[in-house]
């Protein structure tokens, strides 16, 4: 699918649901997420999770959704983040496999071969490392994504597990998203 036309469907998809993600950011990790095995550790309300849903083959996300952990202090409605995660995804809900939990303890469990690695949870430098971890099931060729990759413990681990490792090759990246190939 041509990237203008992947464009009009997430733009289409998304708009009304709440986020920090960009538009143009969601049509990249859609373009990424074509016909792949996803991990998406950190989905808030499903804003990046719709955006891949059309194009994914098959999505799994990762995230405790508790909202006193949600950036800037931000205080959700009282129908809770998974809630309206919930109802943001139930289109694509056959595609999409949730598990409701610290991405700490995904990183301990065993995943099938992933074409990307979508990562937007926790900001702290050891949680976006273990996060990284989970790049061991990317297969190679695969990509991991990182958002807001330029706050300062997110740009640490990737600079120290990603930039720094022969495993992984720099793709692009946008404003706020980081892309790295697995070799």
């Amino acid at each position: 699918m041509k990237a203008e036309d992947i464009q009009a469907v997430v733009d289409r998809n998304i708009w009304k649901i709440e986020g920090w993600l960009r538009p143009e950011e969601a049509a990249m990790l859609a373009r990424y997420a074509q016909g792949q095995r996803v991990i998406e550790v950190g989905a808030y309300h499903g804003r990046s999770t719709v955006a891949m849903a059309p194009f994914a083959k098959h999505i799994i996300v990762i995230d405790h959704f508790h909202p006193k952990c949600m950036g800037g202090g931000y205080d959700p409605d009282s129908e809770g983040v998974r809630a309206i995660f919930e109802k943001n995804t139930r289109r694509w809900a056959g595609k999409i496999t949730v598990y409701e939990m610290f991405s700490e303890d995904a990183a301990k469990q065993e995943w099938s071969e992933l074409g990307l690695l979508f990562i937007d949870g926790s900001h702290e430098y050891e949680v976006v490392r273990s996060d990284i971890s989970l790049g061991k099931w990317v297969k190679k060729g695969g990509h991991v994504a990182l958002h807001d990759c330029d706050w300062e413990q997110v740009k640490r681990a990737i600079d120290e597990c990603l930039r720094a490792s022969p495993n992984w090759k720099f793709v692009e990246r946008t404003q706020d998203i980081v892309v790295f190939q697995r070799q």
